[in-house]
């Protein structure tokens, strides 16, 4: 687990520690670090405001929390998930309703210290093995949005 207190610097301090710790195939570069979705990891972008709630329900449920703060207009909260191979297109209409997109097979994910225009990625809760399924993470979703 990744200290959120003390988060690493830089982005090649980063990207080793990912591929040290969970064997994330992590690129550094610049000022960013980053995956392709699909490999080790997806994840779920979620509204920042459904965050706290969708990190209670997790919890009350025994899930890991990993979630990434990403800065910005408007604020997300980025929940890393287990890669699923297919999905089903009701999770996806599930995400979009809610305002939340799906980072799957192939999509750029950019992890924390990345800068982006808003400012640097935070872990808000680091991330522990194993992740999170995907369907887990909208059930979080769906349950915080009603």
């Amino acid at each position: 687990m990744i200290n959120t207190e003390r988060q690493p610097a830089s982005c090649a301090t980063a990207a080793t520690l990912y591929r040290r710790t969970f064997d994330w195939p992590c690129t550094a570069l610049g000022h960013a670090v980053w995956t392709l979705a699909g490999e080790e990891l997806d994840a779920v972008d979620a509204p920042a405001h459904l965050g706290p709630g969708m990190v209670a329900a997790l919890r009350h449920n025994g899930q890991p929390q990993a979630v990434i703060e990403v800065p910005g207009e408007p604020a997300r909260w980025r929940f890393p998930v287990a890669p699923s191979a297919t999905v089903p297109h009701a999770l996806v209409r599930q995400l979009t309703r809610h305002g939340a997109t799906y980072l799957g097979h192939g999509a750029l994910i950019e992890l924390p210290p990345s800068r982006v225009r808003g400012g640097s990625l935070t872990w808000r809760h680091g991330p522990a093995a194993p992740l999170p399924a995907l369907a887990t993470v909208v059930a979080a979703l769906v349950t915080v949005a009603r």
